[in-house]
């Protein structure tokens, strides 16, 4: 049997054997400055994408970032808990470049018309892990996944045993 884990940095990775997303590459870029350059290369492409943050202040400050760099700004669409869902609804996601807050972590699917890349951006702080990767996965025709990771002071592992970090996240994917 395979190793599930890999550890990188100081980071470990669970190797996930569901095949939903199988062939998506996620790419870890530990440099901030390069995370969101790759998003500006993106933006004077052209080239749509969508971004999720457990932050709605850093979901703002990389929209504003990102719309500098736009050369038709109508297509930005900014997700946060101050959004009204009739303007979510009137959304062209497969021309837009979205960027969520934990305003939207379930309940909407994108459907694109081609795959796009989806920018994850974790400070830590709102909302778990689990519900991250649901957040994330808004976008159902990823090409790549790019996710950052804030630096932050980790907690000493919570649990005592396999069984009962087993139990802890069976019950947080069935809440989600």
């Amino acid at each position: 049997k395979r190793n599930q884990y890999q550890c990188v940095d100081t980071v470990s990775y669970h190797i996930n054997d569901h095949k939903k997303y199988a062939g998506v590459d996620a790419i870890h870029v530990n440099d901030r400055k390069l995370f969101v350059s790759k998003m500006v290369e993106q933006v004077k492409n052209n080239d749509n994408f969508v971004f999720v943050s457990d932050s709605k202040k850093t979901t703002i400050w990389i929209y504003k970032t990102c719309l500098e760099h736009a050369k038709d700004k109508s297509l930005f669409k900014l997700i946060t808990s101050d959004t009204k869902d009739t303007i979510i609804a009137d959304i062209d996601f497969n021309k837009s470049f979205t960027f969520f807050s934990p305003r939207v972590t379930c309940g909407l699917n994108i459907h694109n018309e081609r795959k796009t890349n989806t920018y994850v951006y974790n400070t830590c702080q709102s909302i778990n892990p689990i519900t991250m990767h649901q957040q994330s996965m808004r976008n159902r025709q990823v090409d790549k996944m790019y996710f950052f990771i804030k630096d932050k002071q980790r907690k000493r592992n919570q649990f005592h045993d396999y069984a009962s970090c087993k139990r802890y996240h069976r019950e947080e994917i069935m809440r989600n």
